[in-house]
This record gives structure tokens, sequence and C-alpha cells, in this order.
């Protein structure tokens, strides 16, 4: 793939996200048993990386209504990212202006393997069941006489989303743009090595999508994104 270098990076928040089954421990309820534990031991693999930990409000709510809802942030330092961010089935990776393809792919190979090595029972009891990965773009906009672009939808239906919005970062009003791609279910890889092959795609396909559709549009015309 060419390597593209940005002189005015758009970025706001680059993400990957894994998540994998939660076991019903009655109708409509949904756990996971490995959890409490789980943090620890992800925590103290990661610490030498991220020995900053946050624990967020979140971590109070009852097991019970907390699948998917991540709990705990583990950072290099206060307010500084990456970080990695876990709760009761859910694990991500997130960073934003210091953002590097290079840097941040092996950072998702690094929580992948700890994910796969601390999971008990991994093997049987690790299943995993959605990966996203999730870009944020900002570009400054001049919402009283400009336009706002629209795009088509991509194929295959439902892999590759991209929403636009209206926001801003500071002081600045930006079109906000949301690009990713999610994949659920029962196609959702179970080895380590075949979900980081799927973020290599993944990320693959977005970088065509963006720069090569997305840069047809008047809104990209400040940018300089070799």
């Amino acid at each position: 793939m060419e390597k593209i270098i940005l002189k005015n990076k758009p970025l706001v928040e680059a993400i990957f996200e894994l998540r994998w089954q939660l076991k019903e421990i009655q109708p409509g309820v949904k756990v996971d048993p490995n959890y409490k534990m789980l943090v620890g031991r992800v925590y103290e693999r990661l610490k030498e990386e991220y020995p900053y930990s946050e624990q967020l409000p979140t971590a109070t709510m009852p097991d019970e209504i907390a699948g998917y809802i991540v709990q705990y942030r583990f950072r290099k330092d206060k307010d500084r990212w990456p970080l990695v961010q876990i709760g009761p089935g859910i694990i991500t990776l997130n960073d934003t202006e210091g953002y590097d393809w290079d840097d941040f792919v092996k950072r998702i190979s690094e929580i992948i393997t700890v994910l796969f090595e601390l999971y008990p029972d991994a093997e049987n009891s690790l299943k995993a069941n959605s990966l996203l990965l999730r870009y944020i773009d900002a570009i400054e906009f001049d919402y009283e006489h400009e336009d706002i672009f629209s795009f088509p939808s991509a194929k295959p239906e439902g892999a590759i989303h991209m929403r636009v919005l209206r926001g801003k970062v500071k002081t600045s009003d930006t079109l906000l743009l949301e690009t990713m791609v999610n994949l659920t279910g029962e196609d959702v890889p179970q080895e380590k090595g075949k979900i980081f092959d799927w973020v290599r795609y993944a990320h693959g396909l977005i970088h065509k999508w963006f720069f090569k559709n997305l840069f047809k549009s008047n809104c990209y015309r400040q940018l300089d994104y070799a």
C-alpha cells in the first residue's frame, strides 16, 4: 500500500474494538464471568507501556447491565494517548493526533495477543463476535457558505460505513467524517492471527475509500494528504 503523508492531519480519533460473547445467566441477562479477573491480568501485562490506570464511573454499574461498556482505561500518563479501554466483553485501542498506522497496528497486535493469552481458557471461552476499525476525521467547514457533499454507500453492504456530521474542534466549525469497517456474527474470526489479518484488510479498505473516493470532494481542497 502506498504510504500517505499528511501535512494537515484531519484525524480526531482512531479506534480498534474487539467484542466477545457474554454468558447468559438468565433470560435477557448476559455477563462476562471472567471479566474481573481479566482486568487485573491485562493491566499487569500492559502497565509498562500504559502505566496510568483510570477507573471510569461505569465501573460501579451492576454486572448484569454492564455488558460491552468500557470501565477502565490504561494510558501512558494522565490525559495522554494512545490508550487501552476494557469492559465486560470489550477491549479497545484509541489514538488521536499522534496516530501513525505502523505504530497503531503494532499496538493492536499486542492487545490481541494479551487478550488471547490472559483470558481464562481462551480457546473454549473467548468467542469473538464483533470487530471494528473506526476513524473520525474533522475539517474546517463554512456552513453558511458551503454545502455538505454527500457520498454513496460502500459495498459490500454493511461492511464499510461512513457518517457525515456537523461538529466543532476547539473553536472551529468542522465537518466530522466517521469511517468504519465492522464485522459481526458468525463470520468474525476466532484466531488471533486471523483477527489481526482482518484489521489490516479493514485498514486497507478504509485507506482506499478515504483517499480515492473522498478526495474527489471539494471538502478536501485545503488538505495535502499526499
